[in-house]
């Protein structure tokens, strides 16, 4: 086995692990309870939706110059970081208010951990921002799911501020 085979495999066995352990974080937090799920718009689906398509068209053409097909094994490297990048995607236009945190990009956040969150309007949108102890937070969501994060983050008596 060369050593671009382990390489190969390691690639595809860290994109399986964050996969998995995002799915698994936010499963495990919802069976705790009663969860919202929120759809958001963000800057991160924008950016990763850009480079889905840069890396399909580069590695379409790369493919097609080459004579093989997608499902060659030397495509790999252009299937794995799509298939990351897609469920990044996925990931970054939700957001899962759990019973003891919320849960946004694979990663949980205890309410315990929130210092205070900011809404700004901004034309028929607002901006929320979420400032915890180790990040923050930013992404838009529509004018009703905006009473629905109020409401909620009201009930964990999480500070509020409007702009």
């Amino acid at each position: 086995m060369s050593a671009m085979h382990i390489f190969e495999i390691l690639l595809l066995l860290a994109v399986v692990f964050f996969i998995v352990r995002s799915v698994y974080i936010e499963t495990s937090h919802r069976k705790k309870g009663p969860y919202i799920k929120i759809g958001v718009y963000s800057g991160i689906a924008i950016f990763n939706i850009i480079l889905v398509l840069l890396i399909l068209v580069f590695g379409m053409v790369s493919i097609k110059s080459t004579g093989g097909t997608i499902l060659d094994a030397s495509s790999i490297y252009i299937l794995i970081p799509i298939i990351f990048i897609i469920y990044q995607v996925v990931l970054s236009l939700r957001f899962t208010f759990c019973q003891d945190g919320i849960c946004y990009l694979g990663q949980f956040y205890n309410y315990k951990k929130i210092k205070g969150v900011q809404i700004s309007p901004i034309k028929d949108k607002f901006n929320i921002i979420v400032f915890t102890n180790k990040a923050t937070l930013t992404f838009k969501v529509s004018k009703n799911n905006k009473f629905l994060v109020e409401e909620t983050l009201k009930k964990y008596r999480i500070k509020i501020t409007r702009l």
